[in-house]
């Protein structure tokens, strides 16, 4: 199977990877919305979950109207649409888990030191992909638009960012009851969404799909793959908590 083909396949794979994320999502928010909690304790894990599900939907939504576009025109739509929607997703799964991080510290009595380290994690991390890219993918040729540069930075800063802070909330808080597990598939969904952004980066800058695209969208759709499968085990745990009770 040539990379062009493999690519049209694989797009339709990540459109319904991510959309199945975002109704598992709507699906969990729902249901822990109905389930009986202790009101902050509910409060702040709807808050976590409906952030998560809104960034879930921002990104289904992009893939689909991306892959649409592509199609259309039969080259990467970069800069339109799609390139609001994604940033837009980023920021409410990035705002998810800070959110639920403060509230947690806070309830240990670790709010500023907490805080100090996913923001020092979280800066070191973006510091250094900037480097990366500046120095092994971009360099200084000025080939690409100010849009498309600020893009290629934007995409791999920021979900190395959230990769950090939902390394750090998995770490600190593995142990609460129902959502280890999710948490940690969650984690690992932004590292694989790390290494699609990093990738895409390198391959659209070059315009070469081949290998490195490959390996991009095949992580891209596990991600959301994870992503959902994280939604579907809380769901399961949700629903087993409710008929015990």
């Amino acid at each position: 199977m040539s990379f062009e083909l493999f690519q049209t396949y694989v797009y339709l794979v990540i459109d319904l990877f991510a959309v199945l994320a975002a109704v598992f999502g709507c699906i969990v928010v729902y249901m822990l919305w109905k389930k009986e909690y202790e009101p902050q304790i509910k409060k702040i894990v709807i808050t976590l979950f409906a952030l998560l599900t809104i960034g879930s939907i921002f990104y289904a939504a992009a893939e689909i109207l991306w892959d649409i576009l592509f199609e259309i025109s039969g080259e990467f739509p970069i800069g339109g649409v799609p390139d609001l929607l994604w940033p837009i997703g980023y920021f409410f799964m990035l705002a998810g888990l800070a959110c639920f991080a403060v509230y947690i510290y806070r309830q240990h009595g670790q709010l500023k030191k907490g805080v100090a380290v996913m923001a020092a994690t979280g800066i070191i991390s973006a510091l250094i992909v900037y480097y990366l890219i500046s120095r092994y993918i971009i360099g200084f040729q000025q080939e690409e638009t100010t849009i498309e540069m600020i893009l290629d930075y934007f995409y791999p800063i920021m979900s190395a960012m959230i990769l950090t802070a939902s390394v750090n909330v998995y770490l600190f808080f593995r142990k609460l009851e129902n959502f280890g597990i999710p948490l940690l598939y969650i984690a690992i969904a932004n590292l694989l969404n790390f290494v699609g952004d990093m990738l895409y980066t390198y391959y659209s800058w070059n315009d070469i799909y081949g290998l490195a695209g490959v390996i991009s969208d095949s992580s891209y759709a596990l991600a959301y793959l994870l992503i959902a499968y994280a939604f579907y085990i809380l769901l399961g745990r949700i629903k087993l908590a409710r008929s015990a009770a």
